[in-house]
């Protein structure tokens, strides 16, 4: 049931008081007084209103008496409820313009509020689609949720692309600025305090837009882009094992796609054999700082370039070629071969994953 607020009333109270010389009541469906020009009148029930309302039409005084002003005592109706009633003190023939104004603002102003919540709802049910379109398997795209998404005009069938952006928080007026920047066919989902996913559908241009996107504040940190797919829910995963996979092996790129650690999340698939827990757990006895991880791991992102290796961990050669030797010594598998270090880069992976 729409109803009129005491802090709207008050508002009309007083932007109507400032032009005209009097003072104006205004009361809700049960003649109780919510706003006035005489703040101390406010919770007390107005008879004039009450009469109104059982009348449910004007009820004016023309003489003042011992228990009543003169005055217009003028009932808000919207859609056919009563919603309170406009008080004026003050002849009856010059104030029942005024009253007639006052009335038709206070409608405007609750049609207005209608409107804002049929759009929230709206929203909300929107983004709690999205969210459940991002969850949900291709075998669960029953009836009902095809048709949820035929009443938003959402293809879910077509090919997206899932970017999540990382935030220091996430805040209403950047999502506002975000969704100004989507295309059609692009959807934003509130996944967490920091995160946002967007789904974009317009492919190649992704890597501008998502530059035009981190530059609109400082509060967007970094952002990870997942794998096309038709199924939302893949892409999901996809973006969020990248997110997941650039934390473990300590890539801080900025933004940072499927496609840069598509080897790492595919070792990350490995299933531990005991020769991969063997090493797991000798590196997690003897490397509590994780220099030997790390320095696994960027030896083989440089594929074995000393140099490089040196240059990345700002260490001497000397100092490489004895980490390089205490892992051997520690694990039985010298890096410097390219297959025990990629047996020594899965082991390190899943140690980080499991941080």
């Amino acid at each position: 049931m729409p109803y009129l607020t005491q802090s709207n009333a008050q508002k009309i109270a007083d932007r109507i008081m400032e032009i005209v010389p009097y003072n104006i009541n205004i009361m809700n469906q049960n003649g109780e007084i919510i706003a006035s020009g005489d703040k101390s009148r406010i919770g007390s029930v107005h008879k004039g209103a009450v009469r109104a309302i059982e009348r449910r039409e004007a009820y004016n005084v023309y003489q003042d008496t011992d228990t009543e002003r003169r005055g217009v005592n003028l009932p808000i109706i919207y859609n056919m409820q009563m919603l309170g009633v406009i008080g004026i003190s003050g002849d009856v023939d010059e104030v029942m313009d005024i009253a007639r104004i006052v009335v038709t603002t206070a409608q405007l102003m609750v049609e207005n509020e209608i409107f804002n919540d049929i759009i929230a709802i709206k929203e909300t049910r929107l983004n709690n689609f999205l969210y459940e379109w991002s969850q949900r398997k291709a075998e669960d795209y029953d009836e009902a949720f095809l048709n949820q998404a035929e009443y938003f005009k959402i293809d879910v069938t077509k090919e997206r692309v899932a970017v999540l952006f990382r935030l220091k928080r996430v805040r209403f007026s950047i999502i506002e600025r975000i969704q100004r920047m989507l295309h059609k066919g692009d959807y934003v989902i509130r996944q967490s305090m920091e995160n946002v996913i967007i789904f974009f559908e317009d492919v190649p241009q992704l890597q501008r837009r998502i530059n035009d996107i981190m530059e609109i504040s400082t509060d967007l940190q970094r952002c990870f882009v997942g794998e096309k797919s038709n199924i939302a829910l893949k892409s999901v995963q996809s973006v969020e094992k990248v997110m997941k996979m650039a934390e473990a092996t300590k890539n801080d790129q900025q933004v940072i796609s499927y496609d840069d650690l598509r080897l790492e999340c595919l070792l990350s698939e490995i299933t531990e054999d005991n020769v991969i827990r063997d090493i797991m757990e000798k590196l997690t006895q003897n490397d509590a700082n994780h220099t030997l991880q790390h320095t696994i791991l960027v030896y083989a992102d440089t594929n074995e370039d000393q140099k490089k290796t040196c240059s990345m961990l700002f260490i001497h050669r000397n100092t490489l070629n004895y980490r390089l030797d205490k892992i051997e010594e520690l694990t039985g598998l010298n890096p410097r071969n390219g297959k025990n270090l990629i047996l020594l880069y899965i082991a390190v992976i899943h140690l980080r994953l499991k941080v």
